[in-house]
């Protein structure tokens, strides 16, 4: 709540990524002009799927030589939008599931793996609580997703993304804890002042301004929050790699569920 009493609500990202998943679907995964539009050019849809593979090849190789060889019997891929990861995923994994709050996203990722006849794969419309995911899991993947949801829901998510893991189940989850600078010009509309308090700076007259329906939202999670769910949950080692994306930083964690908790 700011100084005039304003108290701004959760913003409802899901009702963005559903309208984002009507008009650009892809440029939502990965924001390239390249990208842009309701369907893509052959080029551009080749080069958006390599990404996805590359990804996939780079991170179940790091987990074979830091944790040895995971059975991939049943493996998570949470905010699947379009399919970028789960095609690759559904070459290594007996079975793999697909989750997103957006139906229009998993529409199109339905299409794409159709058109690959690619017959390992489930898709599942998520809420908050994943009611409808039953585990366990061998692996669960989040990577450029958690970013975009509030850290309110976002942390009550990954909780729930840990209970669906077996125990010593690898879990690859990346998310954002701060930004450049230049995007404090995006901040502007929520309040009329502010005032700095050593290094934080502090909203001041906060206004009810929403960005328009469709927006692309950014989120920063406290580190210290994510370690210490962490720590309810992971095994030992948890390693942590750096990420960031257009002057986002990041860190994707990747560890085990303990054996017991």
């Amino acid at each position: 709540m700011g100084a005039t009493g304003v108290t701004r609500r959760v913003r409802d990202t899901d009702r963005d990524w559903e309208k984002i998943a009507k008009e650009c679907p892809y440029w939502g995964v990965l924001s390239a002009d390249e990208f842009k539009g309701s369907n893509l050019s052959e080029p551009a849809r080749r080069k958006f799927f390599a990404s996805g593979e590359a990804y996939v090849s780079n991170l179940l190789g790091f987990v074979e030589r830091h944790f040895g060889l995971v059975p991939l019997e049943k493996l998570l891929d949470f905010g699947c939008g379009v399919g970028r990861l789960v095609i690759p995923f559904a070459a290594h994994a007996r079975k793999v599931v697909g989750v997103d709050a957006a139906p229009t996203m998993l529409e199109r990722c339905h299409d794409n793996i159709q058109m690959l006849r690619i017959n390992n794969v489930s898709l599942i419309l998520g809420d908050d609580d994943l009611t409808n995911v039953t585990g366990p899991f061998d692996f669960i993947n989040s990577t450029i997703v958690l970013q975009h949801i509030p850290p309110t829901r976002g942390l009550h998510l990954l909780e729930k993304l840990l209970t669906l893991l077996s125990p010593g189940g690898i879990f690859a989850v990346q998310m954002t804890y701060g930004r450049a600078r230049r995007f404090l010009e995006h901040e502007r509309p929520r309040a009329r002042f502010y005032r700095r308090s050593g290094s934080a700076l502090i909203d001041l007259l906060e206004s009810e301004h929403q960005p328009a329906e469709g927006t692309i939202t950014m989120y920063d999670y406290d580190l210290n929050e994510i370690m210490a769910l962490f720590s309810q949950h992971a095994g030992s080692p948890l390693m942590v790699l750096p990420t960031c994306d257009d002057d986002h930083l990041g860190a994707q964690f990747i560890g085990r569920r303990a054996l017991s908790t």
